[in-house]
């Protein structure tokens, strides 16, 4: 039985997958790593509560194939629309995956540095190794 297994992670990647830049990059990272260690991905759009799951749904697909057209992995990718926060959606998920990848937004602000973001908050309460993709990242990823 493998460490992970022993934790009741399923060797997987997630990645949180928010509709911008930030989300695109840490998808298609998701993926090359996923080939790598041959598992499953799980792309995770959270959206807050009245929004339309549906259409969130459908953008969430739509930003997968295109990524999957991108880095051309042949892994198995999973999609889940989840309401509520974040953070808190993300974490949660970390519990039970390998990995947990995020993109960083980058705003730089003070205000946005005393509140912090979803991937830095994800970095300090994730249960799994998190990968925070830097705004600066090459968009090849």
């Amino acid at each position: 039985m493998t460490t992970d297994e022993t934790l009741g992670r399923r060797s997987m990647v997630a990645v949180g997958v928010d509709g911008s830049g930030g989300g695109r990059r840490a998808l298609r990272f998701a993926l090359a790593e996923a080939t790598i260690r041959a598992c499953p991905v799980l792309a995770v759009r959270v959206v807050p509560p009245g929004a339309d799951e549906q259409a969130a749904e459908e953008a969430l697909r739509a930003e997968v194939k295109a990524a999957g057209e991108q880095v051309a992995s042949a892994v198995e990718i999973l999609t889940e629309v989840r309401r509520g926060d974040p953070v808190e959606v993300l974490v949660d998920v970390s519990a039970t995956v390998t990995l947990l990848v995020v993109g960083s937004h980058g705003t730089g602000s003070l205000i946005h540095s005393a509140l912090g973001s979803v991937s830095n908050a994800c970095a300090q309460l994730a249960q799994s190794p998190v990968v925070v993709l830097p705004r600066s990242a090459p968009d090849s990823l």
